[in-house]
């Protein structure tokens, strides 16, 4: 287990993070978390990382929207995104598909974002990111967030699938 606290700009706690390893979880895991990382499972073969089509999706149709697929990119230290649910782009306000990482985020977040994706990327295994942030757009609370690594050759992590599960904040009655 790895713990995090990201400070905000003003000293306050914008997010407090606790990354345990999938297999860990699966009795802490929401339902549709769980159900994406079963789908991941299922394409794992004994010793081998499964690749992005290898994953039979139909099962988590409704769920695709939470999705993000990031490109590893070995020789910056960097990841591209690949593919960026509706959802995902909802609750950040706007679309970082064919962005790196570098690019979209600065700062303490940056350093933040980039330890879970280095983290999948170089442990080779699934893991769950239990902070609980406020979205960009204030909509969505962000519970849990699940990172899995895919393989091309099934060995090397060339992509990282995330799965976010989210809570939508009840809107506030008219004045």
């Amino acid at each position: 287990m790895v713990q995090r606290l990201l400070p905000a700009a003003d000293g306050s706690l914008m997010a407090e993070s606790e990354k345990r390893a999938a297999i860990e979880t699966l009795g802490r895991l929401c339902n549709e978390s769980r159900a994406v990382y079963e789908v991941w499972l299922q394409a794992r073969s004994i010793g081998r990382l499964p690749s992005y089509d290898d994953l039979h999706l139909k099962s988590v149709l409704a769920l695709i929207p939470n999705i993000v697929v990031v490109d590893v990119l070995q020789e910056s230290a960097d990841y591209r995104y690949r593919q960026v649910g509706w959802r995902e782009i909802e609750a950040r306000k706007a679309d970082p598909t064919g962005k790196t990482v570098r690019e979209w985020y600065s700062g303490e977040i940056l350093s933040f974002v980039l330890e879970n994706y280095d983290m999948a990327a170089q442990g080779g295994e699934p893991f769950v990111d239990f902070s609980i942030d406020i979205t960009a757009s204030q909509r969505y609370i962000e519970t849990e967030t699940l990172f899995l690594p895919l393989s091309n050759d099934g060995k090397t992590v060339t992509q990282v699938m995330v799965y976010s599960h989210y809570l939508e904040q009840p809107s506030s009655p008219a004045r």
